[in-house]
């Protein structure tokens, strides 16, 4: 069963699933960075695993590079995250470019 974590982020997972309590301390299975008080999320089940809100969709939805059609997928060579960024943060990086783009 999913479940959901922290502020409602608009997705239709926030409607249609039992919120549970933030899962403090635990480590998200997409980053491995532990979950902290203000992170929302995804999990299974209420033992998880878990994964902050920006990791899920990033690891649905691809990288950057992937977003943008950039990568190998589409013919390109960009393998798609930025240079330099730890894995969380090319995951808000993803994140932030989904939700400021119309859909295709």
């Amino acid at each position: 069963m999913n479940v959901w974590f922290g502020t409602d982020w608009g997705a239709p997972i926030c409607h249609v699933t039992p919120q549970v309590d933030v899962p403090i301390g635990l480590p998200c299975l997409w980053c491995e960075e532990l979950v902290a008080p203000n992170d929302s999320g995804w999990g299974q089940g209420p033992d998880g695993p878990w994964m902050h809100v920006e990791c899920f969709i990033r690891q649905a939805l691809g990288s950057v590079g992937h977003q943008l059609k950039l990568c190998p997928c589409f013919g390109g060579t960009y393998e798609g995250e930025p240079e330099g960024m730890s894995t969380r943060d090319a995951a808000r990086a993803a994140f932030e470019l989904t939700r400021s783009r119309p859909p295709d």
